[in-house]
């Protein structure tokens, strides 16, 4: 097993991320809101590229960062292995997923029953779709390239690009075998694990691929900066204006986050204020903590349900109400009930990481230790 080592994260840092996090969802929820509604256009292509396109690259980011980092500092203990990463990666996407196809179930029926001539979605509303999806075999490259997202629950393809990212990272890093036929079987499972990363370089997302990766090497290049003498504070504060000063000119003048160079110059940004934050003092207030947790807590719940939401909100009262009122309703709803659902899912996947690990890890270590001891 690969050793790294990474500094634990300041307050500031914490506080940063979640924020980002929770920040970055309203955005997409936003972004999403008022391309529906066809207001705020000075926001919008042609005068804005899409703000929830920028977010979602900034999830990448994070997402490639925070996995990194956990596993790293988690690997530090000799037990640690992919069975314990599958199991809280599994456990924590979902927690949240799951629950969230069968909401767009629901919604979609509900849809379906009352508006059906406006449901835009009905090829991607069915059995074939629903299980492609609850198996991350949306838009697959290979043979399953034709299952898109299941609904109106456009934003799942996201989340199949970065579950493949999670178990090609985890197995890379955390699955070393104890035989060479191991180390056989470790690169053909490799195979089928890097086809949607390996895809993405260049495909839907495009620069997708290297701001996860750049996210990933973050935490490793934040530690070993660190040992180094110099004024760290003023230059990651420098650096971080000029990044991100760069990134925004580069989306505004391209009208597109799907760029390698966005991409670039965004991970950039994001790893020198990260940098800034580690190496100062900054004293965090208990309320701004508080709110970031709470914002952030919830934030993976309403990325996944939103999108329905706003298209049966739409066409329920888009022929009745103001846009700007709904807009607010949209706003407001996406929220709420986000915030409930995640209370029962998502919230609760650390006690569901725990069931895995008591009840339907051992047997498969036992298995594994009985018949597959090159592994």
């Amino acid at each position: 097993m690969m050793k790294f080592e990474v500094d634990r994260l300041t307050d500031a840092s914490s506080t940063f991320l979640d924020l980002t996090r929770g920040i970055s969802a309203q955005v997409v929820l936003f972004g999403h809101a008022i391309s529906y509604l066809g207001v705020f256009n000075m926001l919008q292509p042609p005068s804005a590229p899409y703000m929830q396109n920028i977010a979602v690259a900034v999830f990448f980011y994070l997402s490639g960062y925070l996995i990194s980092y956990s596993s790293i500092r988690k690997s530090l203990k000799p037990e640690y292995s992919f069975n314990d990463y599958f199991f809280e990666r599994f456990a924590r996407i979902y927690s949240a997923y799951f629950p969230a196809i069968l909401f767009v179930v629901l919604i979609d029926a509900l849809m379906i029953s009352f508006f059906s001539d406006k449901y835009a979605f009905l090829s991607a509303f069915n059995f074939k779709h629903f299980f492609g999806n609850v198996f991350m075999l949306q838009d697959f490259p290979v043979y399953f390239k034709k299952l898109t997202s299941f609904g109106s629950a456009r934003p799942f393809w996201t989340l199949a690009i970065e579950w493949w990212f999670y178990m090609a990272f985890g197995w890379i890093f955390l699955f070393k075998p104890k035989a060479n036929l191991g180390w056989v079987f470790k690169g053909l499972i490799l195979i089928p694990l890097l086809i949607v990363p390996w895809h993405n370089v260049f495909g839907r997302g495009n620069g997708l691929t290297f701001v996860w990766i750049a996210g990933a090497l973050s935490p490793v290049v934040l530690s070993e900066l660190k040992k180094h003498k110099f004024n760290q504070k003023l230059v990651s504060i420098i650096l971080a204006f000029v990044l991100t000063t760069i990134a925004t000119v580069i989306v505004l003048k391209s009208g597109s986050p799907k760029s390698w160079k966005f991409g670039l110059f965004m991970s950039g940004s994001f790893f020198a204020w990260l940098w800034h934050f580690q190496t100062s003092q900054y004293s965090v207030p208990a309320y701004l903590k508080k709110f970031a947790t709470f914002i952030a807590g919830f934030s993976f719940t309403l990325y996944l349900l939103h999108y329905s939401l706003l298209d049966i909100l739409f066409h329920a009262f888009g022929a009745e109400l103001s846009p700007y009122l709904l807009l607010a309703i949209m706003f407001f709803l996406s929220n709420f009930l986000s915030i409930i659902v995640a209370r029962f899912t998502e919230d609760k996947h650390k006690e569901f990481v725990g069931w895995l690990k008591t009840n339907i890890s051992p047997p498969i270590q036992a298995f594994v230790a009985k018949n597959l001891k090159f592994l």
